[in-house]
């Protein structure tokens, strides 16, 4: 993949948020600690959205409250965002955004939805790996998925036991690496 295509996007799912603004302000929060400015937050019935910009570059950051789960999905990031960021600003990224909005599963998907998260794996049994990989900490905690003893290229711990880890260096690079962590993990590849 050259600099200029299409990059990661994030998708969570996150626990019941009832609190809109508590959310804005910690999603606003993380997308800060990397550099990128948000937009003021807008509201369609139970999804919030934002913009994020780096420089001249925009994207979209929007989250869905419901009664059992808020899902966070940070939309595309583009060849120019990831040079802007590098490999681990992107990863700080997706991590922040993650804790920000306390995650129980979060993954990256390169492009056509097929690694989005299910509703079915906040019950543990995860069904795929991406570039970025994160669990909130029952997750973490679970040995059965050997999220522990993986060898993940970057690697980060979350203060309340979460784990994010990257499958391979950069989001954009050669995902070679991500064939060895999978088959630690047990997930097809």
């Amino acid at each position: 993949m050259s600099v200029g295509d299409t990059g990661p996007a994030l998708h969570a799912y996150c626990a019941a948020a009832t609190d809109r603004d508590v959310i804005e302000a910690a999603l606003s929060a993380a997308m800060a600690s990397v550099g990128i400015a948000t937009t003021p937050w807008q509201h369609r019935g139970i999804e919030s959205h934002c913009t994020g910009a780096l420089g001249a570059a925009e994207f979209p950051l929007a989250f869905e409250l419901s009664t059992e789960w808020t899902q966070l999905g940070l939309f595309r990031l583009h060849g120019k965002e990831v040079s802007q960021l590098g490999g681990a600003g992107v990863f700080q990224l997706f991590f922040n955004l993650c804790e920000a909005a306390n995650a129980r599963v979060g993954r990256s998907d390169g492009g056509i939805g097929s690694q989005l998260v299910q509703e079915s794996e906040l019950r543990g049994a995860i069904r795929c790996l991406g570039w970025f990989n994160y669990y909130g900490a029952a997750l973490a905690a679970n040995r059965r998925n050997n999220i522990r003893e993986a060898t993940w290229a970057r690697h980060q711990w979350g203060a309340s036991g979460s784990f994010g880890g990257a499958a391979w260096e950069e989001p954009m690079g050669s995902a070679h690496h991500g064939r060895q962590v999978a088959a630690e993990l047990g997930l097809p590849w």
